[in-house]
């Protein structure tokens, strides 16, 4: 059996070696502000979506066609203290990104092929 998602990938003997496909995806894209938010990280071309938040999210949802390691970074605006409600298919307990304005709040997940696991 063979995979080949994540950071590195079998080759044989017990080694690893990196997968070069999983680390061209580390690329990072900039999303528009939504109150409805959709993070599709297919779509684009990096696994890394950056949101600079202007208002608090009040709905949203991630999806990815394949597992793997996603990265979602909030940006406060100068105001600050914006909030998320989280999808559904986020499973544990992601705290709220820093109120503080223009700070910036990074959350990692890995996506098992149906939740996003904080």
């Amino acid at each position: 059996m063979s995979f080949s998602y994540g950071r590195y990938r079998p080759v044989g003997g017990g080694t690893v070696e990196p997968n070069t496909q999983a680390l061209r995806k580390q690329e990072q894209d900039t999303v528009a502000f939504a109150e409805t938010l959709t993070l599709d990280f297919e779509l684009g071309d990096g696994d890394n979506k950056e949101i600079t938040l202007s208002g608090h999210i009040s709905s949203s949802s991630f999806a990815a066609l394949r597992p793997g390691d996603y990265r979602v970074i909030l940006k406060q605006d100068a105001l600050g203290g914006r909030t998320i409600n989280w999808p559904v298919n986020v499973v544990g307990n992601p705290p709220q990104p820093d109120p503080t304005s223009l700070s910036t709040s990074i959350y990692e997940f890995y996506f098992d092929g149906t939740d996003f696991h904080f």
